[in-house]
């Protein structure tokens, strides 16, 4: 295929998600809501590493390198570094990921460690896998700021993790080209953050954030469906659908609550609850077994409340994917 064919090929896929970008920026204070699970590999059904789940003979392991930028709420900047390392046979694979993230904002700015994610695959049967994955936080989301002299939390949005263990379990399913992924991720121990809005003598500037004082976040269910469209044997490109429903509405401690039965002490953050729903593209281009990745993904339907800060207008990233 001539440089022509590639250039007018990637401009016809790439030119739509970005025009809807455009349409989507007025409802940017929402989307993604990605608590982690949607960029491992176990969502993303092998598409996207070199490897053929039915080739015995290409290499077992990968290294993967990536940068991601995102626009979250209140105009707030998200950089993030990831590595990951995965081990991959016919029946069975396995994956290690963890990041680094940096959050630029007007209000503040944060820079630490995220989480680590192992995870793991088991082929069930036929073309269908099982996964298993734990997300470990590296902090707490207890990060903080002075002000008068004062350490007061930041809140979730400057926080460079959830603060979450989470259980992930998923299944997933491939019919000829088109995949199928479903997940569940259930938080199993909460974070220590400590934001309250509107709180006497802190930075009034924060006061447009949610209070997630003692935050408990809830279960989010996800699937993907997406479709494998080879242009040729060394360049593909995989839209796909994202829907990700949170199950509960989000809790936080009521004000001066600590002396009442626990039950009593929280109260719902209203709107939290709902479907998010993305639309994502990826474009792979191979290197004998290696794998540059280009992604872009936003979303077209928003949940009313997220004081997770997990907003994303848009989310972009590349990546390098090294097998040996």
């Amino acid at each position: 295929m001539n440089t022509l064919k590639y250039i007018s090929q990637i401009t016809i896929y790439l030119v739509i998600p970005i025009f809807f970008v455009v349409l989507t920026e007025n409802s940017y204070a929402q989307g993604c809501s990605d608590a982690g699970v949607c960029s491992l590999d176990i969502m993303n059904y092998n598409d996207n590493t070199g490897q053929d789940t039915n080739n015995k003979s290409t290499s077992n392991n990968f290294i993967r390198i990536g940068a991601s930028y995102g626009l979250a709420d209140y105009k707030i900047n998200v950089l993030q570094n990831y590595l990951e390392y995965g081990y991959q046979t016919t029946n069975f694979n396995f994956n290690i990921k963890t990041n680094l993230m940096s959050q630029i904002g007007s209000e503040a700015s944060s820079f630490g460690l995220g989480d680590i994610i192992l995870s793991g695959q088991y082929r069930v049967f036929d073309e269908t896998f099982f996964s298993l994955g734990i997300k470990a936080p590296l902090n707490n989301s207890n990060s903080k700021y002075e002000y008068n002299s004062n350490n007061f939390d930041l809140p979730m949005d400057y926080q460079t993790s959830l603060g979450t263990y989470d259980l992930i379990v998923g299944l997933s399913h491939q019919i000829d080209n088109w995949g199928f992924f479903t997940a569940y991720q259930m938080p199993l121990k909460q974070n220590s953050n400590g934001f309250i809005s509107n709180t006497e003598n802190a930075n009034p500037i924060f006061n447009k954030f949610d209070t997630t004082n003692q935050y408990e976040r809830a279960s989010d269910l996800i699937a993907r469906i997406s479709y494998n469209y080879k242009i040729d044997a060394d360049l593909n490109i995989i839209p796909s659908i994202l829907p990700i429903y949170h199950l509960q509405n989000d809790k936080s401690m009521k004000l001066n609550t600590a002396a009442l039965p626990f039950k009593e002490s929280f109260e719902e953050i209203e709107g939290s609850k709902g479907l998010t729903l993305n639309l994502n593209v990826n474009l792979n281009y191979k290197l004998k077994e290696d794998v540059v990745s280009f992604n872009l993904g936003f979303p077209v339907l928003v949940r009313k409340s997220r004081p997770d800060g997990l907003t994303r207008a848009f989310v972009s990233s590349v990546d390098y994917t090294y097998r040996f």
